[in-house]
């Protein structure tokens, strides 16, 4: 057996397998190591009986490539449907490759690629479905030949609602409702503060909350915050929304006790 490069046809190298070796299945396999990631080798095995030799028969194969890149993920809470990768590269001297390869989780989206020279290290996927999670891979690629992915996951912020209204207002409670957001998310986050000034959260599922225990004619301001995702699955947070609404006036509480505590002949 003898293999080069291509690139480099005088650096031959060669091995020699004993006719004897054993097989599985009618294959012999023999290990070639020391080769370098995605370079084109031509291979040329010619089988040999004493002084007499056979035809020879030859194939190119091109190794897999390494990829060593560090992959980064940025999304902007302004611009819920698209997404940044940064790249560190992979040095040209650990294996050679033509292109970097991105491809998201969605087989909707086309695939994007980068020249192995390019110094502008930075792609960006647009048009996504916001709140969305997304699995993300990188390759090297050489003459076809795919490295291994550089695998990453994460998720677009969520869009924020629109159109905060209250459709039942009282002295003590405040309906609320608003348009939900297109794409993914899961509840609702609402925030107001009550009369002591301490920062009150409630949440929601549907794009409907009831608020009680308010205190009458008090001007309340209610800031509404999508969330797509949870703990345990990358949360995302849209920016916030905020309307103010003001209860109802009332009349005075009623007492509810009344006694004398001291009792004299005129008083």
């Amino acid at each position: 057996m003898t293999w080069f490069p291509l690139t480099s046809p005088d650096e031959v190298l060669v091995k020699e397998v004993p006719g004897d070796t054993d097989t599985q299945a009618g294959l012999v396999r023999v290990l070639i190591e020391s080769l370098h990631p995605g370079v084109n080798y031509q291979f040329e095995i010619t089988s040999q009986s004493h002084q007499r030799r056979s035809r020879t028969i030859q194939t190119k194969i091109r190794t897999q490539p390494l990829c060593t890149s560090e992959l980064f993920i940025i999304t902007d809470q302004e611009v819920s449907t698209a997404l940044t990768l940064r790249y560190t590269p992979t040095p040209l001297l650990r294996s050679t490759f033509d292109t970097y390869r991105f491809m998201l989780s969605d087989p909707e989206i086309p695939v994007k690629e980068k020249a192995a020279k390019d110094h502008e290290r930075k792609v960006t996927f647009v048009d996504l479905v916001p709140g969305r999670m997304y699995n993300i891979s990188l390759w090297t690629v050489s003459g076809g030949v795919t490295s291994r992915p550089v695998e990453r996951q994460d998720r677009l912020h969520p869009q924020p609602v629109d159109n905060i209204n209250a459709t039942s207002i009282t002295d003590k409670q405040i309906t609320l409702v608003w348009d939900s957001p297109q794409g993914d998310f899961d509840s609702f986050e609402v925030q107001y503060l009550d009369a002591q000034g301490r920062l009150i959260q409630n949440f929601t599922y549907t794009n409907a909350i009831t608020i009680g225990s308010l205190r009458p004619y008090r001007n309340y301001t209610f800031t509404v915050v999508t969330k797509a995702g949870t703990d345990q699955s990358i949360p995302k947070r849209s920016t916030t929304i905020s309307s103010s609404f003001s209860t109802r006036e009332s009349v005075p509480g009623s007492l509810s006790s009344f006694e004398p505590t001291d009792v004299q002949p005129r008083e």
